[in-house]
């Protein structure tokens, strides 16, 4: 060894171990490092990668039987919570500007330091952009159309600050559909109406109705529309179940007390219409709606005519046929509500028991 000219410069990679050392040896020395590195925040991305190294030394320094390396590890430690600190802050500030490349590219920095080992708020700063983005303004009286437009915003920012795009992504839309069409569906619908349907009016039940059978076909819509960000299959039950579970149970006996409310008050319509002095039985009802079952059918299969007849005057229909055309108009607002809230093998089954 005493031939090899110790001022030759040493190779990178020996050079890099030197250095490391070096702070090693200081902090279990001193209690602190001061080099720069450590010192200057505007080098807060090399020194989170030096101290990544020096942490994977400290990890394999013996606990007991020899050297004590406590003031060491004590220094790790310390400048490792001050770096994330740091790296934390700049990343929230960044991402008030994000609309700025510079400002993004400064976001994914911070996030792939963050992402070492050595770190533990990698998950932080993601919650936090989450947060963020779900307190964006969302404009437009379509609420659905805002939330597709923050999905699809959200998206490209995540691609270009996060690795793990396919993770956050799917977190981010669960928090999004709970945040914003969760409250929409609680604001707008009460749940004392389908818990006690027998209680609300006609008119307040197909509102109700009306109401649910479409906020829930938007949400199926639009989570089928974003599936590209989940491969989970079960994406669309999750939300479902989240979100209408309480409004499903009770939709099916809802829709029937309405269809017998709604047609009771037509015939009520009818008899008054004509000053009849009815004596109604007890399945009077019934053989109305028997009598309407063609017409249905009819109208059913030939909607463009029956638009035609709803578009005429009452005054120039018969009695008879007025109360036919009302009653079958309301049979087919429930058929397509339940075609809205239901799959394709639970159409029939619901259409029976309602009808």
């Amino acid at each position: 060894s005493s031939g090899i000219n110790a001022e030759w410069p040493l190779r990178p990679g020996a050079l890099e171990a030197k250095e490391l050392i070096d702070y090693i040896n200081e902090a279990q020395k001193t209690g602190s490092v001061s080099s720069s590195i450590f010192t200057d925040v505007t080098n807060i991305h090399e020194s989170a990668r030096v101290l990544h190294k020096i942490t994977l030394v400290t990890q394999d320094l013996p606990d007991k039987g020899g050297k004590d390396f406590s003031r060491l590890q004590g220094v790790v430690t310390r400048i490792t919570d001050e770096i994330e600190k740091q790296l934390v802050q700049d990343f929230k500030m960044s991402l008030h500007h994000y609309t700025d490349e510079e400002h993004l590219e400064n976001m994914k920095r911070c996030a792939a330091t963050l992402n070492q080992p050595c770190f533990q708020a990698y998950k932080e700063v993601v919650d936090y952009f989450i947060d963020a983005r779900l307190k964006a303004p969302f404009y437009g009286e379509n609420i659905f159309s805002a939330i597709k437009d923050c999905i699809n915003e959200t998206s490209g920012i995540v691609s270009k600050v996060f690795s793990d795009h396919d993770t956050i992504m799917p977190k981010f839309i669960k928090k999004i559909f709970k945040d914003k069409i969760w409250k929409k569906v609680r604001l707008t619908l009460k749940l004392d109406t389908f818990d006690e349907p027998e209680k609300q009016s006609s008119q307040d039940l197909e509102q109700s109705l009306d109401s649910l059978a479409e906020l829930y076909s938007q949400t199926m819509e639009l989570s089928s529309n974003l599936s590209k960000y989940d491969n989970d299959i079960s994406f669309a039950n999750d939300i479902k179940k989240s979100i209408f579970c309480s409004y499903l149970s009770k939709y099916s006996d809802t829709e029937k007390e309405y269809l017998l409310k709604a047609s009771e008050e037509i015939l009520n319509q009818f008899y008054n219409s004509i000053k009849h002095e009815k004596n109604l039985h007890s399945d009077a009802l019934q053989v109305h709606l028997k009598n309407a079952k063609s017409r249905f059918n009819q109208l059913r299969d030939n909607i463009g005519s029956s638009n035609n007849l709803l578009s005429n005057e009452p005054s120039e229909m018969p009695s008879d046929q007025l109360l036919s055309v009302n009653v079958t108009t309301s049979l087919l607002k429930i058929h397509e509500r339940v075609n809205y809230m239901s799959t394709n093998c639970h159409i029939y089954k619901r259409d029976a028991y309602i009808f």
